[in-house]
């Protein structure tokens, strides 16, 4: 039990490992539920797999006609290498004086180094993974013929592992700046006289002595003045990370549909099937009767004649959806921004 524990968690961080997951549940769902042939949430199955298998065939044979598997891994390849010169690039035009700014020149170079030398880790990394990279691609690659979601879960995969230096470099200027952020909001409330109290959560008042005044002055200026460098690089690696974001966000939101398109139950709500028909609708109309009988009736009764009509009301497509929708294996949401626009102005995780 608790090596499936392991292992499944180990799966939730790769998009091909979730889809490949989603994929086998889905068949294991669909051999418990064999007896239930007839019901649209296993005929909706049924042919969103369908669907999905046939496009990855069409994809892996219109792929096939550009480039084979090695040479697709040889342009990936070298698209990462000049994303990283691209990154290069940005970390020596910060370490200049970016859009006319004038940074902190000892704490611009320290940081354009450090960054740089992370790069020259992540190229050895690169080629010390080639090899294996592509064993694991070929295999993946034929595991894709189960849909065109697992194709579109490897690309997410390599994107996110030619990507993952910008995440290295987000999360360490966003730690410097949340670090800063943290020490200038101390040591404002030194001047006003007051101090965090962890134990009650709250801000409380505080006598300070004339050295530790001028400590907390000294660093405040030195903080203050440091701010817009790490600013710099805060808002750069942002940007750079939402990026990414945004197209795994994309990536995810494909497989997403591929895995929901629910076309069985689309073409039943086109047709008016039986199958997705809901409420009872009743309606009295006129009975057809000719003008001399409807002379006599008024005469006699004072009233028409008239026809009690009964007839079904197919059920709005998104009532059919929800219907539809199978409950065990639905794909798992996937969060733009784990957090506030406060969160990122500050610098939090």
């Amino acid at each position: 039990m608790t090596a499936n524990w392991t292992l499944k968690r180990l799966i939730q961080y790769s998009a091909t490992g979730r889809q490949l997951l989603c994929r086998f549940e889905q068949f294991h769902w669909l051999v418990i539920n064999r007896r239930n042939g007839s019901s649209l949430k296993v005929l909706n199955t049924l042919s969103s797999i369908t669907i999905d298998m046939l496009l990855a065939f069409i994809f892996s044979y219109w792929i096939f006609d550009i480039a084979s598997i090695t040479e697709l891994l040889g342009i990936f390849t070298s698209r990462t290498q000049d994303a990283v010169s691209s990154l290069k690039f940005v970390i020596h035009w910060l370490m200049g004086s970016p859009a006319g700014l004038k940074l902190n020149h000892p704490l611009n170079s320290a940081l354009g180094e450090f960054f740089l030398y992370h790069i020259y880790l992540w190229e050895t990394y690169i080629e010390l993974m080639k090899p294996y990279l592509l064993s694991i691609v070929i295999t993946l690659w034929w595991m894709g013929k189960f849909g065109l979601s697992i194709y579109l879960s490897l690309f997410a995969d390599l994107f996110e592992f030619a990507a993952c230096h910008v995440f290295c470099f987000y999360v360490y200027a966003a730690r410097l700046y949340q670090l800063q952020i943290r020490a200038l909001a101390a040591t404002w409330r030194l001047f006003r006289g007051c101090k965090w109290n962890p134990l009650r959560q709250r801000v409380d008042s505080c006598d300070y002595s004339v050295k530790q005044l001028f400590v907390g002055t000294l660093a405040f200026t030195i903080l203050f003045f440091l701010l817009p460098t790490t600013m710099t690089y805060y808002v750069v690696f942002t940007v750079l990370r939402l990026i990414v974001i945004t197209v795994l966000y994309t990536v995810h939101q494909l497989c997403v549909l591929i895995n929901t398109m629910y076309v069985y139950s689309f073409l039943l709500w086109l047709i008016r099937s039986k199958k997705v028909q809901g409420s009872v609708r009743m309606k009295i109309v006129p009975a057809p009767q000719s003008e001399e009988d409807q002379r006599q009736r008024r005469k006699s009764t004072g009233c028409r004649r008239s026809v009690l009509t009964v007839e079904l009301s197919c059920l709005p497509l998104r009532d059919i959806v929800e219907k539809s929708r199978p409950e065990k294996f639905l794909p798992e949401t996937f969060c733009l921004f784990n957090g506030s626009f406060i969160d990122l102005i500050l610098g939090r995780l």
